[in-house]
């Protein structure tokens, strides 16, 4: 029997590891592909952050519903954390003020992470239009916020959602 491309790419549909690899060595130039959706990746692993926050690691899961907060890297789990944390802080802190993106008489004092050829860190940009996720409506505030030593570590945590 014959393997012809469009059952070669039925298996390549099926979802079974056998298949999926005779498939692409049958046709190696027709099917050698990097996935453009996360849902083609044939299996994922790496960490999921379930209840009260506890982070654990799966191996050979599949792309599916159940397995999309599965983050490649213990860091990358835990700068989620962060971030979900800091959203809250950023809240408290800007005490109802919204930053206008569009309105470029309004002034905004905005944590970003400068990078830098020995390092990074965290600096204080003033901005009127261009958009970042830690904007406070005064330099005052976001030194503050910055110095705060829990919201310091935070930050060094989110950090590797942006390296």
């Amino acid at each position: 029997m014959e393997l012809t491309k469009e059952l070669a790419h039925q298996m390549l549909q099926s979802g079974n590891k056998l298949l999926i690899e005779a498939a692409r060595k049958a046709f190696p130039k027709e099917f050698d592909w990097l996935p453009d959706d996360w849902h083609a990746l044939e299996t994922i692993s790496g960490y999921r952050i379930a209840d009260l926050g506890i982070i654990s690691e799966v191996s050979d899961g599949i792309a599916c519903t159940s397995n999309q907060t599965i983050f490649k890297t213990t860091q990358q789990a835990q700068a989620v954390i962060a971030l979900a944390q800091l959203t809250q802080l950023r809240h408290a802190w800007r005490n109802g003020w919204e930053p206008d993106w569009l309105n470029i008489d309004q002034e905004k004092h905005c944590i970003v992470l400068a990078m830098r050829l020995s390092d990074c860190s965290y600096i204080i940009l003033r901005t009127y239009t261009e958009p970042h996720f830690l904007a406070f409506p005064s330099r005052q505030i976001a030194e503050r916020f910055l110095q705060a030593p829990a919201i310091t570590q935070l930050l060094e945590e989110y950090k590797f959602l942006l390296l």
